[in-house]
């Protein structure tokens, strides 16, 4: 049936049933504020979107075939036909498929219409003398006669089944239609959602048949407390003149589902030689069951990684902590090698399958080697520890400590030295003693010889003097290639002793000026006794002479310094220390021969001696005695001064 006066103006309308039982269902819509009247006949009335409907309502919550009201003569029913949205009858839910007696004056709600049922109550077309006129408003409807009273309430389509957003505000617009004669204040409440949600709204004035627009901003809150769940909401307005002539609205909202999946991973920086274990922390802030698959990736592609889960489910508000494994290859020697990996975790709903998020974090993997970095150079630095005696006074200058190894160095030359001279001394010994046993052999045989036949002597002489003078040429062979090797290595040492004070000269200034000197090298001229024996056999045809064996004294002189070494300790530059006294002894069986006295060695113009020259050893010393000879120390530059 057409709306009666859509446009809120008098004019033509068409008649409505006529009769004092007559009954009839008005029709309110929310959206458009109109009104309209539809007979009730024994033949009923199908409700539904589709235009086959005899009662059409189209909205889209309402579903193709909705409802069906019947009347019997006596009384009306109404059936809810399965819809979608449901039919309520004022505040009930109707049970689909099951008729339910529809009273008079009770009204019927299907999406954003109200239905109620008239009985003998025809409609005007006149106007409320207290109707609005007010463009912007509305169009509203007035009821003549014992047309219903109280308040119509409507939202638009959409807001009708609203779905919330988390964290976004939701204004829903609220259409109050006034259809009594007097004016109401009227109070919203909406019921079935958490107090927090809902902003209050303030008290609607709404004139007589007429309808005001109002919001009530709603927000759900983006927390797990916000369930994704159908919600059933109810709008009433109640007027503060007459709370019996309260209207309500049943709503169907539900709470969209939204993802606020947090992900962190701790420690963000960890070592290790080959692997490290770090730990991935979830947690499901959104209210909704959310599925997260994880994954990482290496900038480098050299490490490996392994999660304990690469896939969890978490229910809202629910944590879970994984595991994960960062391998690489293990290098034996280097400095530190950092992998830089980048977590990803991706965040879905695990029930509506959307929408999803990317959550990702980095963690740095600092993989150290089997041996640091610097175990090259400590390698190298031990082998001129051990080899650094042979290296080129060049190279070892440059190399750092240098200066303390030549120290080193050259004190183990000066033993070398001393264990030399002492070699060559030994040998002089060793040669005179070989000597002497040489003529010990040779007067014994000699006495052999002498008790021999006189024809055998002659030859037996000849052959003896023959033995006697090989072995002294052999002796005298072995002793000169002796001295010649003692002579080699003495030349070696020298050089060695000087290539290591060049090596030691560029530390020297670093150094306080200290002395550790060995005793002046002392250069005596040791004048062995040679021993010569002449053999000059004879023959006689009447007799041969008896040779008398000839005693062989080995006769040798050897000086001894005492101490071997002296100390004068630190000394400020250009100041003279203490002076020092030493001895020089002879050893010998024989004279020592003194032709000078002299002070060697790299700083020998730092040492002076102050006695012991030819005042006091004069050119020779005689065996087993001994002369003072006393130096001083005056460092002309600072380090270890050696002479």
């Amino acid at each position: 049936m057409p709306d009666i006066n859509p446009s809120n103006t008098p004019g033509d309308q068409p008649a409505p049933p006529s009769g004092d039982e007559s009954p009839q269902v008005v029709v309110i819509d929310a959206q458009s504020g109109s009104v309209r009247a539809i007979a009730l006949t024994p033949a009923g009335i199908t409700v539904g979107r589709l235009a086959n409907n005899a009662l059409q309502l189209d909205a889209p919550v309402v579903s193709r075939n909705h409802a069906r009201i019947d009347w019997d003569g006596s009384r009306a029913t109404i059936t809810d036909l399965g819809s979608k949205s449901g039919t309520r009858l004022g505040r009930v839910r109707l049970t689909p498929q099951t008729p339910q007696v529809w009273e008079p004056g009770q009204e019927v709600h299907i999406g954003p219409y109200t239905l109620r049922l008239d009985i003998g109550a025809p409609l005007s077309s006149e106007p409320s003398p207290g109707a609005p006129t007010d463009v912007h408003a509305a169009p509203t409807q007035r009821i003549a006669g014992d047309a219903p009273s109280g308040l119509a309430l409507a939202l638009s389509p959409v807001q009708m089944a609203l779905t919330l957003i988390p964290g976004e505000a939701t204004d829903v617009e609220v259409r109050v239609t006034n259809r009594t004669a007097a004016p109401l204040t009227v109070a919203l409440v909406l019921e079935g959602l958490p107090e927090p949600w809902v902003e209050p709204v303030p008290t609607l004035r709404v004139p007589p048949f007429s309808m005001k627009t109002t919001s009530v901003r709603v927000q759900a809150p983006a927390t797990v407390e916000s369930m994704v769940r159908p919600y059933d909401v109810r709008l009433r307005a109640v007027p503060q003149e007459d709370p019996s002539a309260a209207a309500e609205l049943a709503l169907e909202w539900r709470v969209a589902p939204f993802l606020a999946g947090e992900m962190q991973v701790s420690p963000h920086r960890v070592r290790g030689r080959d692997q490290a274990v770090v730990t991935v922390h979830l947690r499901n802030n959104g209210n909704a069951q959310a599925a997260y698959h994880l994954r990482a990736t290496d900038e480098r592609q050299m490490a490996s990684v392994a999660f304990a889960e690469d896939h969890v489910v978490l229910a809202p508000g629910e944590t879970a902590d994984i595991p994960l494994t960062i391998a690489a290859p293990r290098r034996t020697f280097g400095g530190d090698l950092t992998h830089a990996l980048t977590i990803e975790v991706e965040e879905q709903d695990d029930i509506h399958g959307s929408p999803s998020r990317l959550l990702h974090d980095e963690v740095r993997f600092v993989q150290t080697a089997l041996l640091p970095i610097w175990s090259p150079l400590a390698l190298l630095t031990l082998i001129f520890l051990l080899y650094g005696l042979n290296v080129p006074a060049v190279v070892w200058s440059a190399v750092p400590g240098s200066g303390f190894l030549a120290g080193t160095q050259g004190r183990n030359i000066t033993e070398e030295s001393a264990r030399l001279a002492a070699r060559a001394t030994l040998q002089a010994v060793q040669g005179q003693t070989a000597l002497a046993e040489a003529g010990a052999a040779l007067a014994a045989t000699q006495s052999a010889v002498a008790a021999l036949p006189i024809k055998q002597q002659a030859s037996a002489q000849t052959a003896l003097a023959a033995a006697f003078q090989a072995t002294v040429t052999s002796l005298a062979a072995a002793q000169t290639a002796e001295a010649q090797a003692l002579a080699a290595t003495g030349a070696a040492l020298e050089a060695q002793l000087a290539q290591t004070t060049t090596a030691q000269g560029p530390t020297a200034a670093a150094q306080a000026p200290t002395s550790n000197a060995p005793s002046p090298t002392t250069r005596p001229a040791v004048t062995p006794s040679p021993v010569a024996t002449a053999l000059r056999p004879t023959a006689t045809v009447a007799s041969l002479p008896t040779v008398a064996p000839q005693p062989t004294t080995v006769v040798a002189a050897s000086g001894e310094v005492d101490p071997a070494s002296i100390a004068f300790g630190s000394i400020k530059k250009g100041t003279t220390g203490a002076p020092r006294t030493l001895l020089l002894k002879n050893t010998g069986n024989a004279p020592l021969t003194i032709d000078e006295i002299v002070i060697g060695g790299v700083h020998a113009a730092d040492f002076a001696r102050v006695s012991g020259g030819a005042e006091n050893c004069g050119a020779s010393l005689a065996p087993g005695a001994s002369c003072a000879i006393t130096l001083t120390f005056t460092p002309a530059a600072a380090g270890q001064r050696t002479g």
